[in-house]
């Protein structure tokens, strides 16, 4: 769509007062940042877009929609926008120019009252396992077999791109929502996950993802930010794997 990877910084200031509603209208402000359909780019923004669609259908604030049409028909336990039930991991890394503060990313009450749809939800390993278990049709009939069909295909026509820095590729395959393995080099998951094995990271430094083909998925969740050590992310893919048979 062309759209930037995230909502700038002056979009919407992280400052008390800053919600939810605030960060979904900062991205319908959000202008394009290229042409669209000359490259692969996850955007926070799309998401929010997204967002504000599920909220014009429904009728609901996003994070209302999420929990009545996916965690509760899930049997996921997760928080989108309000404290857990129990105190969260406290995350370690890259955590920008209010680390240390009342603003802190991922570690702050403050942070954690958003429900940022593009990284808001707070939830388990096993609710990880059950989101992206989903895109693999478990439970029979949660998702229409169209709808699957379409989220784990490739929606990109062969495009290159990614995300940023050494993260972008000359071929970016990306479902709906579910990016795809293909070939790409370097990545978080083993070679020997095959092309169409799908899933999603995220900064806090998690990762959940499954190989349809290997019948296996796997969650990876600790307390450092991506940046610090997603690169041991593929050698525990493989032992997943492995292990798998």
């Amino acid at each position: 769509a062309g759209l930037p990877i995230a909502l700038a910084p002056e979009a919407a200031p992280s400052a008390p007062g800053l919600d939810c509603p605030a960060l979904v209208r900062a991205c319908l402000a959000t202008p394009p940042a290229t042409a669209a359909r000359v490259e692969v780019q996850y955007s926070n923004v799309g998401t929010g877009l997204l967002a504000i669609v599920v909220e014009r259908r429904t009728g609901l604030p996003i994070r209302e929609a999420l929990d009545a049409l996916v965690l509760s028909p899930l049997g996921i336990e997760g928080t989108l926008g309000s404290e857990p039930p129990r105190p969260p991991a406290v995350l370690t890394g890259e955590l920008g120019d209010h680390a240390g503060t009342a603003l802190e990313p991922f570690n702050s009450p403050f942070w954690r009252s958003l429900g940022m749809p593009w990284g808001g939800l707070l939830t388990t390993a096993a609710g990880a396992l059950a989101l992206v278990r989903a895109y693999a049709g478990v439970p029979a009939g949660f998702l229409p077999a169209d709808v699957l069909a379409d989220a784990t295909r490739d929606q990109t026509g062969g495009l290159g791109g990614g995300l940023f820095g050494s993260l972008r590729w000359p071929r970016c395959p990306w479902g709906l929502g579910a990016e795809l393995r293909g070939d790409k080099t370097p990545h978080w998951t083993p070679a020997e996950a095959s092309p169409g094995s799908f899933g999603h990271v995220g900064a806090s430094g998690c990762l959940v993802w499954c190989d349809p083909a290997a019948d296996v998925a796997w969650a990876i969740l600790g307390t450092r930010t991506f940046e610090r050590w997603w690169r041991a992310w593929p050698a525990i893919g493989g032992a997943v794997l492995a292990d798998h048979g």
